[in-house]
C-alpha cells in the first residue's frame, strides 16, 4: 500500500506530496489538475516508464531539466521508499530502492506491482496480439516472481538473436534458439495454468455486465 507520494518537476507537478489512506482512495479534481498525471507517477514507480508510452522526457515539467519521484510504501508490515530521478542533460536515470541504487529497473515491478486500467484497454479487445500477452504478462507477474523473470530472461534470449543476426553471426544462433525453445514452454504453461485458474470466474463476473450472458477465456 501506497502511504506517501512525492513528486518534483513532473508533469505540471513542480514540487507536491499526496498521502494515501488505507482501502480504497478517489483521486478528483477538475479537467487538467493532474489527475491522470498523478496516476501516471505511480504506474511509474512500478516499471520506471509511462503507460501512457510517453518519453521521460516529455515527462519533465516545462522549463526543468530533471524530474524525481519518490515514494512511501508499506509490504508485508514493512515500510519502503522508491525514489526516480531522471535527468534530460545526460538522459540518466537513478533508481533507489531504500536509499540502495538498483541497476535493474525490472525489480520495481516485484517490489511495488500495480496493475493500470484506462481507456487503452480497447487494444486487449480489438488491438494485435502483443496487447492481450502485455496484459497476461502483468496480471500472472504480480503473483510470480518467477514467471516475471522467465519474461526477462526471453526478452534477453531475443535481444541476442537479433544482435547475431545484425551482425550476420548465423553460426551462434542455434543454441539461442533452443534456449528460446526452453523458455517459450514454460511461458506457455504458466499462460495456460494462469487461465485455467480464472477462466470460471471470469464467466461469473462476466454475466453481470452482459445481462446473463456468459463470456469465456480460452488460451
Amino acid at each position: 500500500m501506497i502511504k506517501e507520494i512525492s513528486l518534483l518537476s513532473f508533469r505540471n507537478f513542480r514540487a507536491q506530496k499526496f498521502n494515501f489512506d488505507s482501502g480504497i482512495n478517489l483521486i478528483l479534481g477538475p479537467n487538467g489538475s493532474g489527475k491522470t498525471n498523478l496516476l501516471e507517477a505511480i504506474g511509474y514507480l512500478s516499471q520506471a516508464k509511462s503507460f501512457r508510452k510517453v518519453s521521460d522526457r516529455n515527462l519533465i515539467a516545462w522549463g526543468e531539466n530533471f524530474f524525481r519521484i519518490e515514494a512511501v510504501f508499506e509490504k508485508d508490515g514493512l515500510n519502503y521508499n522508491i525514489a526516480i530521478f531522471y535527468d534530460r542533460e545526460t538522459e540518466t536515470k537513478k533508481i533507489s530502492i531504500n536509499n540502495k541504487v538498483v541497476e535493474r529497473a525490472t525489480i520495481l515491478f516485484s517490489t511495488l506491482p500495480s496493475l493500470i486500467s484506462s481507456d487503452r484497454d480497447q487494444d486487449i479487445i480489438d488491438g494485435p496480439p502483443r496487447e492481450r500477452r502485455r496484459i497476461i504478462n502483468r496480471l500472472i507477474s504480480i503473483t510470480s516472481s518467477e514467471y516475471m523473470r522467465l519474461i526477462q530472461d526471453y526478452s534477453k534470449v531475443l535481444e541476442n538473436k537479433n544482435f547475431l543476426l545484425r551482425n550476420q553471426q548465423i553460426d551462434e544462433i542455434k543454441p539461442w534458439n533452443q534456449k528460446q525453445q526452453q523458455l517459450s514452454t514454460e511461458i506457455v504453461r504458466y499462460r495456460k495454468g494462469f487461465i485455467e485458474k480464472i477462466k470460471d470466474h471470469f464467466g461469473t463476473i462476466s454475466q453481470e455486465f452482459l445481462k446473463g450472458k456468459r463470456a469465456e477465456i480460452n488460451y
